[in-house]
């Protein structure tokens, strides 16, 4: 007795997973966007990128060469890892 051919089901079946399937993941973003940069310039930032670490990895940063605590707490959410470089300004680790 032959068994029939399992080929027309797995070709339907791999089909069928690329039509319907889940979207493919959208590339990790590894950049603050447009708006959160122009936010962190406006509060006096410049941009820069960290040096590579034990990952490899550069971050994206900003740096305040004047920042007290009031301006601290202007800075907008950022949706990535990045670096915030503050020597020689006003900031304390005062919490109230």
């Amino acid at each position: 007795m032959k068994l029939p051919s399992l080929a027309p089901v797995l070709v339907v079946g791999v089909l069928a997973g690329l039509v319907g399937g889940a979207p493919a993941p959208k590339p990790r973003q590894t950049e603050p966007d447009e708006k959160t940069v122009e936010a962190y310039k406006k509060l006096g930032a410049t941009c820069f990128k960290t040096k590579a670490g034990r990952c490899g990895k550069r971050l994206p940063g900003f740096r305040f060469k004047q920042c007290d605590d009031t301006k601290l707490m202007l800075l907008p959410p950022v949706d990535v890892p990045f670096a915030l470089h503050l020597d020689n300004t006003e900031v304390t680790d005062d919490q109230g």
